[in-house]
């Protein structure tokens, strides 16, 4: 989604001035580092990021206060999370290319990679600690408690047992854990009521959810072409997300358990058709679909309860190679 029509959506005008901040923060941040992790660092932070998390803390934070750089440090923070685990992600999976580029693994080699993001994640959590205590605290937390949901989906690889509640909380650590910390950090920053901050949390949790599971489901029936990165990585690398589990569930789970342990294309593409047959993509579909609505259920006055459903609309129209989805 470009940002214009985010902005419209959120009705938030000044959304796209307020992200040129953020950017110029996040461009700041790695420019008293080594140099060699100051160039990677701003090639990892110039690529063309649709910049959700920030979008979320300065949507969460609109209210009669002017936006100031605290918050606009604030939403750095939390992209600088995102940004480190995605580079050290990178390495996990042993990815070649995101957003349409090299990655700092591929470039640079895995040492150089851990560096940065290590860097990534240790200047997120500063920023958060400069602009108050609560968001510092906050940016921490979402730190390790994403650390524990990457480490829960390390220890279920190519595991075809793998039960739907070890997916659903691994899930909500490792990504929804950042969009409820991004929306809490805005709540906070707006000075917002206790009550107000939890309803956005609950929010933030539920749109992660439903951006997960669309995000697993496109790296079956997307393209790397559409989605800047390789697909086909989560089955290759032994990660088995709501569709494929769904897939173990339905009546075809023999033939599903056998194509998963085959690196044939071909295999991979008769491992999708029956994905597709039985149900179980459509059926992922619908799950994060009900997590849309209860992230709009949330907040259901703020422009905010918008935005689920229309990012998992534009994102099935715009990269599911127009599958009968």
């Amino acid at each position: 989604m470009q940002i214009e029509e985010l902005a419209k959506l959120l009705n938030l005008p000044g959304l796209p001035s307020q992200i040129e901040q953020v950017n110029k923060v996040l461009a700041i941040s790695t420019k008293s580092a080594h140099t060699s992790i100051a160039e990677a660092g701003a090639r990892v932070i110039s690529a063309p990021s649709k910049r959700l998390r920030p979008m979320l803390v300065l949507a969460a934070a609109a209210s009669d206060k002017e936006p100031d750089e605290d918050l606009f440090k604030a939403a750095a923070a939390i992209e600088l999370v995102h940004l480190g685990t995605v580079v050290h992600d990178d390495i996990i999976d042993n990815a070649h290319m995101r957003w349409g580029a090299q990655t700092i693994n591929a470039r640079e080699g895995i040492n150089h990679a851990i560096l940065v993001g290590d860097y990534f994640l240790s200047m997120a959590a500063y920023l958060g600690s400069t602009v108050s205590a609560e968001i510092g605290q906050i940016v921490a937390n979402a730190l390790a408690v994403v650390c524990s949901g990457q480490a829960l989906e390390v220890s279920d690889e190519f595991n075809p047992d793998r039960t739907l509640e070890n997916y659903l909380h691994c899930i909500s650590e490792k990504t929804a854990q950042l969009t409820e910390a991004a929306v809490e950090i805005g709540g906070v920053w707006a000075g917002q009521s206790e009550i107000k901050i939890q309803h956005l949390a609950k929010f933030g949790q539920a749109f992660g959810m439903s951006y997960q599971i669309i995000d697993d489901i496109l790296d079956l029936v997307s393209t790397t072409e559409l989605m800047g990165k390789p697909v086909g990585n989560d089955i290759s690398e032994g990660v088995y997300t709501l569709p494929v589990l769904y897939g173990l569930a339905a009546t075809e789970q023999a033939e599903v358990r056998e194509l998963l342990g085959s690196r044939d294309p071909s295999d991979q593409d008769k491992l999708l058709e029956i994905l597709i047959s039985s149900g179980s993509v459509k059926k992922a579909v619908k799950q994060a679909k009900e997590y849309c609505d209860a992230a709009r259920a949330a907040v259901p006055e703020l422009p905010l309860a918008h935005l689920p459903n229309s990012y998992l609309n534009w994102a099935i129209s715009q990269k599911a190679r127009n599958l009968p989805l």
